[in-house]
């Protein structure tokens, strides 16, 4: 269970880093 919730938050954490690197590149490009 402690596992599980470890790879749950890594793979949020995860996500969030891309989501905020596309937001950054999309910006840029709107620029």
């Amino acid at each position: 269970m402690e596992k599980g919730s470890v790879l749950v938050k890594r793979g949020f954490a995860h996500m969030l880093k891309h989501g905020v690197i596309m937001d950054v590149t999309s910006v840029e490009q709107a620029q």
